[in-house]
């Protein structure tokens, strides 16, 4: 699962944890268990500055790299619903 919200405090995961929760029911409607070593987040993190660090992008490349993330489970850039390839 990846979580990505722009400009917020780095204190403040609201954004974040609200998109973790929306995905959470879709992952149960889909029959899909998401450990909590399996949500990736970037707080605060533009998606439209290229060179901008991204290491929950990162780590959840990673991890699917290495055979341990079948599917990706994200909420929808447009910020009303989740989407799953």
């Amino acid at each position: 699962m990846y979580c990505r919200i722009s400009h917020a405090n780095d204190d403040d995961q609201t954004g974040a944890d609200r998109q973790e929760r929306i995905c959470r029911e879709i992952a149960e409607r889909l029959g899909l268990t998401v450990a909590e070593n399996q949500v990736f987040v970037d707080n605060n993190r533009s998606a439209w500055q290229r060179k901008r660090k991204h290491p929950g992008w990162d780590a959840l490349l990673a991890e699917a790299s290495e055979g341990r993330v079948r599917q990706v489970l994200t909420y929808h850039p447009d910020r009303k619903g989740a989407s799953s390839p």
